[in-house]
């Protein structure tokens, strides 16, 4: 009896301690946001954030210069016959790392449809790690900050 609850123990101790020494593989790791360091004042950067979020079809939903967050959906893009619907989110989340510099950390994430006519399913919500997206945004920022600098409407 003593020699069961003995290995009862020792296995339950090192079930507990392999489990701290078990990293997750990349994909179940949470993705980080993708940041930038642009050569603007906070309030500035809130705006071209928000006109660039335009520019690339996405629609406002909620955040303010105030509290340097800034959240936006984009169009359904529906699919085929056999594809699902999809959308995608951008939270955006700025900070005055100077009087000059402001650092931007932009997170999407691809949001779609279960099946198509399975109420109960719902969507999926999936961060994205790595997508064109990133790029486009960035440069759209830039873009409207050059326009700004120019004194160009924008």
């Amino acid at each position: 009896m003593n020699l069961t609850k003995l290995l009862l123990v020792a296995c339950a101790a090192l079930m507990i301690a392999g489990c701290s020494s078990v990293s997750l593989p990349k994909r179940f790791a949470a993705v980080p946001p993708q940041t930038r360091v642009i050569k603007s004042d906070a309030p500035q950067a809130y705006d071209a954030a928000l006109a660039a979020a335009k520019q690339l079809g996405f629609r406002y939903v909620r955040g303010g210069p105030k509290t340097g967050e800034l959240e936006a959906i984009s169009e359904i893009q529906r699919g085929g016959p056999l594809l699902p619907a999809r959308q995608f989110t951008i939270h955006v989340h700025l900070r005055a790392v100077s009087d000059t510099e402001t650092e931007v950390a932009v997170l999407l994430h691809e949001v779609n449809e279960i099946a198509e006519g399975d109420f109960r399913s719902g969507a999926t919500r999936q961060p994205l790690r790595d997508h064109g997206l990133y790029d486009a945004y960035f440069a759209g920022i830039e873009h409207v900050l050059g326009q700004k600098a120019e004194g160009k409407p924008l």
